[in-house]
C-alpha cells in the first residue's frame, strides 16, 4: 500500500425482487427472481440517520432514512449483507454500464468485470470481500421467543 490512504465505510447491501422485467432487462430471465435489484445503505453517525443509494436504469435516488425507515426497508429485502468498502481515492474510475451492480462495485472499491447480476455480486461479496449476512437484533429476539 506504500502509505496510500484507503477509505473504509460500512455498507449494508440489500437485495430485492423486481417487477415483471421491462424490455431493456433482457438479462432478467437468467437472474434469480428475489435478486433482481439492490440498494446500498450506510449509517451516518454524526447525523444519526441512514443514507440509502438506489440506482435505476434512468438514474438513481439518494434518500435520508430514519432508523424506523431502515427497519422497514430491510424487512422488504430478500437478504441484507454487511460489508466494508475498500476504496482507493487515487484510483481512476473506468466508466461501466450504469446499473445497480456496477455502482455498488464502484462504491465498495472492487473491480470484478465478470460480476454483472445482483446474485453474482452477492456470491462474490460473501466469498471474496468478507461480507456477512446481516440479521437484525430484533429478529434474534423473535426467534428466541422474547417478543
Amino acid at each position: 500500500m506504500n502509505g496510500r490512504i484507503r477509505f473504509r465505510d460500512h455498507w449494508f447491501i440489500m437485495f430485492f425482487p423486481s417487477d415483471v422485467p421491462k424490455w431493456w432487462m433482457w438479462w432478467a430471465r437468467w437472474v434469480r427472481l428475489d435478486y433482481r435489484h439492490l440498494a446500498m445503505v450506510r449509517y451516518d453517525e454524526e447525523k444519526e440517520v441512514f443514507v440509502a443509494l438506489e440506482i435505476f436504469s434512468g438514474g438513481g435516488h439518494m434518500k435520508i432514512l430514519e432508523p424506523y425507515q431502515f427497519v422497514i426497508m430491510q424487512n422488504h429485502a430478500t437478504e441484507v449483507l454487511s460489508v466494508m468498502s475498500q476504496v482507493d481515492p487515487y484510483s481512476f474510475y473506468f466508466p461501466r454500464i450504469f446499473t445497480c451492480v456496477s455502482c455498488c462495485k464502484h462504491l465498495l472499491g472492487f473491480f470484478w468485470p465478470t460480476v454483472i447480476t445482483p446474485w453474482q455480486l452477492r456470491c462474490t461479496l460473501l466469498e471474496k470481500a468478507g461480507a456477512t449476512k446481516h440479521e437484525p437484533d430484533y429478529l434474534n429476539e423473535v426467534k428466541n421467543g422474547h417478543l
